[in-house]
């Protein structure tokens, strides 16, 4: 009986326990709809070109056929807009040539990374942003029109063939420059606030740096290493220089500081010829931050006032409309004078205007 009584009580066990799997197998389980990942767009075709239409109806391009070399983005698909050109669309292809349409806005991070062909570039002033490393390392890229819509440039690292640009007014902060051994000259205009972190480092051909008045940050290494550099001017705008943004200058023989209490860093490297030191002379106003800098490295520091300027008519360190004055009155009075009175030097004519 005993015995009985075990067998019925494992039965029953047993039967609870396939219960209540069975229980568990047929409940239904609701994942809340923010909890579900979308997946991916579809990848679609159109001629040599890849793409895909995102939420908003857009086209984003995302790659092409390795056998072309010359590629024409069109400007709808499908009567879908075309306004993205997608991270490493054409990563290291042997692109040659590019048309990209105004319904651009933005070219993505890597779009055109080593692309080692492709030796122009014109960009349509739709385009409002640059990814990072979009251009890097093109070096047969020896020209880029750059649309006017830009706030900020990066992206152009390693283009070594590349010899001039022209900054657009639009542009606010400048960046990714560096290596790019074959650019000469360069002017950063006034609309700029922000030459950024090692801007132009490594430019090794770069002998002309014209920073106009409007600048207020140059960055860290923002000039370092550009070997050919012999002087700048930096205007009384910039209120910050941050550290080895000419370190290694090997040519440096000036360099002038316009603003008396511009936040100049303090390390060893923010401005040398070599490794170490700075054989060169820093200009800069009597009891300014450039003096005190150059002071406390050893440097050779000499007031701006005793400094010859081409066009610094009346010496005061700068040349502006003063100046400008001046001369326009010294040959106002050569066109003036009769013929047979010898003719006054310009400084012997200041001389006499004071």
């Amino acid at each position: 009986m005993k015995n009985s009584n075990s067998m019925i009580a494992g039965i029953m066990a047993l039967m609870l326990v396939f219960g209540a799997g069975t229980a568990v197998i047929n409940t239904k389980f609701s994942v809340p709809e923010e909890n579900v990942i979308a997946t991916s767009a579809e990848t679609l075709k159109y001629e040599s070109l890849s793409y895909k239409v995102e939420d908003n109806d857009t086209i984003t391009i995302t790659g092409f056929d390795d056998s072309v070399t010359e590629v024409e983005i069109p400007a709808e698909i499908d009567g879908k807009k075309v306004m993205t050109i997608g991270k490493s669309a054409f990563n290291q292809k042997k692109l040659t040539s590019v048309t990209i349409p105004d319904s651009v806005t933005s070219i993505g991070y890597q779009a055109f990374y080593n692309c080692k062909y492709l030796t122009a570039l014109s960009m349509p002033d739709s385009i409002i942003e640059l990814g990072n490393e979009c251009f890097y390392h093109c070096t047969s890229l020896q020209s880029v029109k750059f649309s006017n819509k830009l706030t900020e440039i990066t992206g152009f690292y390693g283009c070594t063939n590349l010899e001039e640009i022209t900054i657009p007014a639009s542009v606010k902060t400048v960046s990714g420059f560096g290596n790019c051994t074959s650019l000469a000259s360069v002017t950063i205009p006034s609309t700029v606030n922000t030459i950024g972190q090692g801007a132009f480092s490594n430019c090794r051909s770069l002998k002309s740096v014209t920073i106009e008045e409007g600048v207020q940050t140059i960055g860290d290494s923002a000039f370092s290493s550009c070997y050919a550099l012999v002087s700048v001017t930096v205007p009384e705008s910039v209120v910050t220089i941050n550290g080895s943004a000419f370190y290694y200058c090997q040519a440096l023989k000036e360099i002038t500081i316009l603003n008396p209490s511009c936040n100049i860093n303090s390390g060893n490297a923010t401005i040398t010829n070599g490794y170490n030191g700075y054989n060169g002379i820093i200009y800069g106003a009597e009891d300014s931050t450039a003096q005190a800098f150059a002071e406390s490295k050893n440097y050779t520091f000499q007031s701006i006032s005793s400094k010859s300027r081409k066009g610094d008519m009346n010496g005061d360190g700068l040349v502006d409309s003063v100046d400008a004055s001046v001369i326009l009155g010294y040959y106002s009075y050569l066109s003036t004078k009769p013929e047979d009175e010898p003719a006054m030097d310009i400084d012997e004519f200041q001389a006499t205007e004071q």
